[in-house]
């Protein structure tokens, strides 16, 4: 039934970095897995646990938990293989002392790249800036930004996810008070929130689970680094609405706090910031179809292989794309009944696809960085949104039979490439009209011509199979296209192109993946791809991209602002890394001793004096900690 349909869907969805089991040793993941949404976990061993509360930074650094909880990161990146990642590799767990003070400075720097106040902390905005600022120049990492809103909220088994699949987490919590009800929903408000980085996660249940991270507000002296660990903290999944959209409901992680606060309001998981290494997956002709093969790099994840049967799927795929979250792919099926194209969400994480919706006659796919899938027929561009339970796709005709479509993020609008030589623009609700231009009679199209939007500046790449040139559409305001065609002797036999978010275009041909970057002269240059060249050559590739949900209308304001660590309740329980290091020095001696018995029987700031256990009160608890552990060194490695 289906036109130029890739081929029949394999067996085989093959990732490298998805780890069902202990990691290697320098890995520091003691394991990351993800059976199901019911059952998974991972702990990483090493992750750093600065405090905010510093002398140096503006207000004492009360309102940088973002840009602390974001160099927790930086700084296990930068020791766990990329040393070139800002603030380098070192002991930056260091209680005191020079490099206790160039770790203030450092996260005063940070604070500034994020734009962050002492009256407002860090918006949506800042923190993806600053990530932005220290990772991209690398080129070897995503960044995935999930914040709640629309038809989304993250959870903590989606940062599992990203765990397992290679990556490291920061996330934030908002505290919220209940307005009131619809529909037996609480409705919430959310006043102020804290950022903090994950350090371990499990569940046994796909409704509550156990997390542990390292909170940067753990802290209340402005001059030395308090005691190594993290916060146990279980949370439940539940129902909820927000203020600013009362008529959606969302699955929202509660954090279950016992006693319950006394200030009476909830503290939920609304969003999350996660480095991952670049990945690329190439979709495959193989013996029984076709197979998407992912492969992906990093000095701190391993390179597993997972097999995922695919059969289910029931008929030929016609296309597929990665998701927003780059957890997984969705690819659009033609069924063997004859029925209408399937839409499905395959994930290596699960056993089974799962049927998204129909999408009839579609024939290209393309997504956009805030969730929605976009697929289009000869006749009519559709959006459907993954994250609704049975969604109905929204349709709207289009005047040209398309071979291609893509999604500009930085325009919000949706791209689609005609072999009659139109180029079509449309707005990301399909509530605009469909704007033409006509492409040049020097750009050859037919309905294999294949077509990416670079993130970076707009430019629309174009491919022909036959042809071994490349052209790039640049739209002008008021005027023509732009041109620019570019014959280079290393791109013969083209079949698609993808251009990542660093402005990267990757060309796969019958002759294997050449990536295509301009040199300082402006001079473009191809070669083997260095990350992905080792990938069979295929019919399709697609580049991992970072991906960000932020919405300015919605993510920045006052309730959106990060609480003070005075305004913080001790929530959870402090779980030492190192018990009984009280000084902390990464060893229990007579320092960590005399520090309990010098405070012993009084009250104190909790982590602070001779509180091993970080309940507030130095006691016989305390004392027993440092003695059991006494002539101890820790395990501790270079930033942790």
């Amino acid at each position: 039934m289906k036109r130029d349909a890739l081929g029949r869907i394999g067996a085989v969805v093959a990732l490298a970095g998805l780890c069902v089991s202990a990691q290697r040793a320098d890995a520091d993941v003691e394991y990351a897995y993800y059976v199901n949404s019911g059952i998974w976990g991972f702990d990483i061993s090493h992750m750093s646990d600065l405090d905010q509360v510093r002398a140096g930074l503006p207000g004492n650094g009360g309102s940088h938990c973002v840009p602390t909880a974001s160099m927790n990161l930086f700084a296990y990146v930068a020791n766990h293989g990329f040393p070139e990642v800002f603030p380098g590799p070192g002991y930056w767990q260091a209680s005191s002392g020079p490099i206790y003070d160039e770790m203030t400075g450092n996260i005063l720097l940070l604070g500034a790249v994020m734009g962050t106040t002492p009256e407002d902390g860090t918006n949506g905005a800042g923190w993806e800036t600053g990530m932005e600022a220290v990772l991209n120049g690398t080129g070897k990492f995503d960044i995935i930004n999930k914040w709640s809103g629309g038809s989304y909220s993250p959870k903590v088994r989606e940062m599992a996810q990203q765990v397992a699949l290679g990556g490291i987490v920061a996330c934030a919590y908002g505290r919220y008070t209940v307005l009131g009800t619809i529909g037996g929903v609480p409705v919430l408000d959310r006043g102020g929130g804290h950022a903090v980085t994950m350090q371990k996660a499990l569940a046994n249940s796909t409704t509550s689970g156990v997390m542990w991270y390292r909170d940067p507000a753990d802290s209340s002296d402005q001059f030395t680094q308090s005691p190594y660990g993290s916060r146990e903290m279980p949370f439940v999944t539940g129902a909820y609405r927000l203020d600013w959209q009362p008529l959606t409901v969302l699955s929202m992680d509660r954090m279950v706090i016992n006693p319950p606060p006394s200030d009476g309001r909830l503290r939920i998981i609304d969003q999350y910031m996660a480095i991952r290494p670049k990945s690329g997956y190439a979709f495959q002709p193989s013996s029984n179809g076709l197979s998407v093969i992912v492969a992906g790099i990093s000095d701190f994840f391993i390179g597993q292989t997972i097999d995922i049967d695919l059969n289910t799927l029931g008929g030929p795929m016609i296309d597929g794309i990665v998701n927003a979250e780059q957890t997984g792919v969705f690819v659009l099926v033609d069924p063997d009944d004859g029925g209408t194209e399937e839409l499905h969400a395959v994930f290596p994480f699960e056993e089974e696809p799962r049927l998204i919706g129909e999408l009839l006659r579609a024939d290209h796919l393309a997504i956009s960085p805030m969730g929605p899938v976009y697929a289009a027929s000869g006749v009519a561009l559709m959006c459907i949104d993954p994250n609704v339970l049975n969604p109905e796709p929204v349709q709207i005709p289009i005047p040209h039979p398309p071979c291609d479509i893509s999604f500009d993020p930085v325009s919000q609008q949706v791209v689609l490439l005609s072999p009659d030589g139109v180029l079509m623009m449309t707005a990301a609700d399909l509530k605009g009209p469909v704007m033409e231009t006509d492409i040049p009679d020097g750009v050859p199209l037919n309905a294999q011509s294949s077509m990416s939007v670079n993130p970076s500046d707009g430019t629309i790449w174009v491919i022909t199979p036959g042809e071994d040139s490349m052209w790039g559409l640049t739209p002008v305001v008021g005027g023509p296209l732009l041109v620019e065609e570019v014959a280079l002797e290393e791109i013969a036999r083209p079949q698609s192109i993808d251009v990542d978010d660093k402005g990267t275009l990757f060309v796969n041909t019958l002759d294997g993946l050449f990536c295509v970057t301009q040199d300082k002269d402006g001079n473009w240059i191809a070669k083997a791809d260095e990350l992905f060249g080792d990938l069979p050559p295929g019919t399709k590739f697609c580049a991992s991209k970072s991906s960000s949900n932020f919405d300015p209308e919605n993510h920045i304001g006052p309730s959106f602002r990060h609480l003070q660590p005075d305004e913080l309740l001790r929530i959870g329980t402090f779980v030492p890394a190192c018990p009984g290091d009280v000084v902390p020095d990464g060893v229990i001696d007579l320092a960590d001793l005399n520090r309990v018995l010098e405070t012993f029987g009084t009250g104190v700031e909790p982590q602070t004096a001779g509180d091993a256990n970080g309940d507030g009160v130095v006691d016989l608890e305390d004392l027993n900690m440092v003695l059991s552990n006494f002539g101890t060194e820790c395990d501790v490695l270079p930033g942790g």
